[in-house]
Parts: structure tokens; C-alpha cells; sequence
């Protein structure tokens, strides 16, 4: 029981650090010129897939190029 609690606990304390990254990149990420997000953007994504149905695919890579 008192391990399963723990891990919860950690599992929110990461989530919620994780919010505040992305909502710091985010941030950040919009006050760069327009060339510079599109670097960062072709860095970041390794894969962009576009169906029919108008469904979009997007495959972050794993590690920096």
C-alpha cells in the first residue's frame, strides 16, 4: 500500500514538473523569430504523416540529430 502511494505521488510530482517545462518552452518557443522555430521544429520531429481523413501523425525523435 505504501509503495503504491509513493508512486503515485512520484508519478505527479513528475507531471507536474513536466507542465512547467512545456509551459516554459512554450513560452520561450513563441519569442524566437520565425526561422529560428522552424530549426528547432525540423530538430525535434522526425516524422510528419498526413492522411486523407485529415488525421495528423507527428514521431518526436528519441535523441538530438
Amino acid at each position: 500500500m505504501k509503495e503504491s502511494a509513493g508512486r503515485e505521488n512520484r508519478r505527479q510530482v513528475w507531471q507536474e514538473g513536466l507542465a512547467t517545462t512545456l509551459t516554459t518552452f512554450a513560452e520561450d518557443f513563441k519569442l524566437l523569430p520565425q526561422a529560428q522555430q522552424k530549426g528547432k521544429l525540423m530538430e525535434m520531429i522526425q516524422e510528419v504523416r498526413v492522411y486523407r481523413d485529415r488525421k495528423l501523425e507527428i514521431r518526436f525523435r528519441e535523441s538530438p540529430p
